[in-house]
């Protein structure tokens, strides 16, 4: 079992508004970059949990990501992850470890 704490942050960003249609669009044109690491995990999983603060325009929260991992390893985690947004900190086992964020792919080291 796979259990990672990650705490982001996100400020002075404008608010972009969402509509079903807007949200329709954006599925049709999505497509898939799954990389080699993220075929190799199994995730069952995805807690999160938000603080907006309306007035300061931050949001700021954690997310915690249970899964499993199978025979073949990974080198690491990748979680797609916008670049827009700040990565405080990551914890596995409420240990600091260590990532990187680049090109909206957050990549966790074991």
């Amino acid at each position: 079992m796979i259990f990672v704490s990650v705490a982001f942050s996100q400020s002075q960003k404008p608010v972009i508004s969402c509509s079903q249609s807007k949200s329709i669009q954006r599925l049709l044109e999505f497509q898939s970059t799954i990389t080699e690491d993220q075929e190799k995990i199994d995730i069952s999983f995805y807690r999160i949990d938000l603080d907006i603060d309306f007035d300061q325009h931050e949001i700021s929260g954690s997310v915690i990501i249970k899964g499993g991992i199978g025979l073949s390893q990974p080198d690491s985690i990748e979680i797609d992850f916008s670049s827009d947004m700040s990565v405080d900190s990551l914890k596995l086992y409420g240990e600091s470890i260590s990532y990187d964020h680049d090109d909206d792919l957050l990549k966790i080291y074991f």
